[in-house]
């Protein structure tokens, strides 16, 4: 082993040797032949160079068998360093794409998102020292169901300057008072009325009936409900819609309070130090989607018109109740329409896996708003 790798050296040294007296002679060669040497003298120097150079070929020649595998594993771990640099590089340049990607995702979807607007910014009446943040779970179908309200809000949908046509609707989602379904009793049917030229707001209120809630539901959700007209009507010019032409739509417990907020309509003060409570809260019209229906509603024709929708299969209290209260509008010389869909119970909302008849509702709803004259563009 130690005699091969001396032959080695000195191997090496020779070819180092050798390859520079054949650089140094072919160098004077082509320099001879610049300058004009006779035939005779560049054959001579072609032979003596091509002797050399064959010379210097055996000798590389036999240093590259014996060098053969320590060269063979030279070339593989340059190999690999290099293979591993391009990977390293190519991992940089996807994590790059990635976060570019990721970060571009997120700013588009931060710029598409619809605005929220606080009902109360310096905190809402009842709910001082209540900290906790708002939470969010995610049903089995992938709804979110939100939580621990203690800051109400308005998320706004606005129609665009070409399709507006004036109207506008707060959208109270449903949930028992104990959460809310933000998507399919807000958010879903939200877009769809944006899409059609009426402006969305939806409603997040403080739930009365969440474990350890302090709130009730007359003196904080109906409050929300109320505070969210008015903030609404101060807005409408701002917005792009009539301050006359403001309804109000809820779902289950969110239909209690668009029931109630349609009879209880306490006159706009004078001279609050709040400029919102200066608008009145008494809606233009309202949308009852299977609702909890309050007992003993003040109804007259002053009532705002109602549009009214269950499902025949929900409890009684509803499939039967809402078609006493349309009858009870009726009586009372207020306008009402009312639908009953076949096979169909409790909170089918507007959710694209539903099927049938009933997945209709928001035509005919929006086909009511235009008959009664809200979608008059001015």
């Amino acid at each position: 082993m130690h005699k091969d790798k001396e032959e080695q050296l000195n191997l090496q040294e020779t070819f180092h040797v050798r390859l520079k007296s054949a650089v140094s002679r072919f160098g004077g060669f082509i320099v001879d032949f610049l300058t004009g040497f006779p035939a005779e003298q560049n054959r001579c120097c072609s032979s003596t160079l091509g002797l050399s150079v064959a010379t210097d070929f055996l000798t590389v020649t036999s240093l590259r068998r014996l060098n053969r595998n320590s060269r063979a594993r030279m070339v593989e771990n340059d190999r690999e360093r290099k293979v591993k640099r391009l990977m390293t590089r190519s991992n940089s340049f996807r994590n790059v794409w990635v976060l570019c990607f990721w970060l571009g995702s997120s700013l588009i979807a931060a710029a598409s998102e619809p605005p929220v607007v606080l009902l109360w910014p310096n905190g809402a009446p009842g709910s001082d020292g209540k900290m906790a943040e708002e939470a969010v779970r995610l049903s089995p179908a992938g709804e979110r169901v939100v939580s621990s309200v203690h800051r109400p809000s308005l998320t706004v949908y606005l129609p665009t300057k070409e399709s507006a046509t004036g109207a506008a609707v707060i959208i109270a989602p449903g949930g028992g008072h104990r959460e809310l379904w933000t998507d399919h009793e807000g958010h879903n049917i939200a877009k769809w009325l944006s899409g059609r030229g009426v402006a969305a707001l939806v409603l997040k209120y403080r739930l009365a009936r969440e474990k350890e809630s302090t709130y009730t539901v007359e003196g904080h959700a109906l409050a929300d409900t109320q505070r969210a007209i008015r903030l609404t009507r101060s807005r409408a010019t701002e917005w792009g819609f009539d301050s006359e032409r403001i309804g109000v739509m809820g779902f289950s417990a969110g239909g209690e309070l668009a029931a109630l907020a349609s009879v209880r309509y306490p006159a706009a003060e004078e001279n609050p130090t709040d400029p919102i409570e200066r608008q009145g809260s008494k809606p233009a019209f309202q949308a009852l989607i299977y609702p909890a229906i309050p007992r003993d509603m003040p109804l007259s024709k002053e009532t705002p018109p109602a549009f009214l929708v269950c499902g025949e299969n929900d409890r009684q209290n509803i499939s039967q109740g809402l078609p006493e209260l349309y009858l009870a509008l009726k009586r009372a010389g207020a306008s009402a329409e009312l639908h009953v869909y076949a096979g169909v119970g409790h909170g089918f909302g507007m959710r694209e896996t539903t099927k049938g008849a009933v997945t209709t509702w928001p035509v005919r709803f929006h086909e009511w708003l235009d008959s009664n004259g809200f979608l008059k563009q001015k």
